[in-house]
């Protein structure tokens, strides 16, 4: 393959929106460093703005963080590398967690099955007696304040 059937492949990639952008990434990279193997250098900045420039509207954030973030001078492939992968990896996190859910958390066991209606009157018909006879123990009548 010639010089410009590498630009052209590497220029015709297009990051999927709803898949992880590494492979993406990785295949613009194969076609530019075939491109360079065959005598046509591009620096590092624009190989990076071409990666940038493959991503779709959904990583409008993360390139403008990476604008921001790097002088245009300084920018690498690997920075917008790391800029896509982290908004990428954000969004699937983001989709994981659903906003107002929680998990029951419990140390109480239970213990046994739950008593039938019968054994709740059986109970309270014996707290009452032993409610009745706690009333005579105590003092008659109270003091004024």
């Amino acid at each position: 393959m010639g010089a410009y059937s590498f630009y052209k492949a590497a220029t015709s990639v297009r990051i999927p929106s709803n898949e992880h952008p590494g492979p993406a990434i990785a295949k613009i990279q194969g076609n530019l460093d075939q491109l360079s193997g065959a005598g046509i250098d591009i620096p590092m900045n624009l190989r990076a703005l071409m990666i940038l420039d493959a991503a779709p509207p959904r990583y409008e954030t993360a390139i403008q963080l990476c604008h921001n973030d790097n002088e245009l001078a300084d920018l690498t492939t690997s920075h917008a590398r790391e800029a896509l992968v982290a908004s990428w990896e954000a969004s699937v996190t983001k989709g994981n967690h659903k906003v107002g859910e929680a998990k029951k958390l419990s140390a109480v066991k239970r213990k046994g099955k739950d008593p039938a209606f019968k054994q709740q009157q059986q109970q309270h018909r014996n707290g009452n007696s032993q409610q009745q006879q706690q009333k005579g123990k105590g003092k008659a009548r109270r003091g004024k304040r």
